[in-house]
């Protein structure tokens, strides 16, 4: 839902920037600020609410659906800088950087390797070298990726004010009919495939769930090996 948001203002700020047009290209960006505000905080306590419920929904045994619940919920907390990412990316794209969003996401993997390490597994020596650890399993992973996920909203937010062309710095946050409603004619027909998309893969996944733990750590598994070769296509 985020990503057909954001590809709404993609069109029309890149339309302004490849214009010359910043003063419009602005006005597009100062929405694209208000949107991400509301749908980071409206999303985070939608999410929040839940996250319990979402192992039961999928299926999930029975034994791990309380750590399944605590695991979503700590994810779903920066859904904020979550959503800054999605649509900041995507203005930065517009405007024709592809390389800001890429380090980024860069750095954003690191740290999500680094914490998990250090987070996940207990304390252990590796050639001799004593490497610390938080033993905490399943919730560091959780932890490690919402830092991580933070982190790459703050960053990307930074550089979004920085940029000399779509920088929000200083401009009126009130809603304007005239640029979200053009906006929102190109997200919603996204916003709809994707989220056919979305649930089909939801009941399929629920699917798997009901079939036990090993079934769904192979599809789990299989899906991010399958997301070697899809992604570049996206890209």
């Amino acid at each position: 839902t985020i990503t057909a948001i954001s590809i709404g203002f993609l069109s029309y700020i890149a339309r302004a920037c490849g214009a010359n047009d910043k003063k419009m290209a602005q006005k597009y960006v100062a929405q694209s600020v208000l949107v991400t505000l509301v749908v980071g905080f409206v999303s985070t306590l939608i999410l929040a609410l839940i996250s319990f419920k979402v192992p039961v929904w999928m299926q999930v045994d029975k034994e791990i659906v309380k750590l399944a619940g605590e695991y979503f919920f700590i994810l779903y907390l920066p859904m904020l800088p979550r959503t800054a990412s999605i649509i900041f990316g995507t203005v930065l794209r517009a405007a024709g950087d592809t390389k800001t969003p890429m380090r980024v996401g860069i750095i954003v993997n690191v740290v999500n390797i680094v914490l998990n390490f250090l987070l996940i597994y207990p304390t252990s020596s590796y050639f001799g070298i004593t490497v610390f650890g938080a033993g905490l399993g399943v919730i560091g992973a959780a932890i490690a990726s919402s830092v991580a996920f933070t982190i790459g909203g703050i960053l990307i937010t930074l550089e979004t004010y920085r940029h000399p062309l779509v920088s929000f710095k200083g401009l009126s946050l009130k809603p304007d009919k005239d640029v979200l409603i053009p906006c929102m004619r190109i997200a919603v027909p996204n916003m709809l495939q994707r989220f056919g998309t979305s649930l089909g893969y939801v009941v399929f996944a629920s699917m798997i769930n009901s079939l036990g733990e090993i079934a769904t750590a192979a599809h789990t598994i299989a899906n991010t090996v399958e997301s070697a070769f899809y992604i570049p296509g996206y890209g």
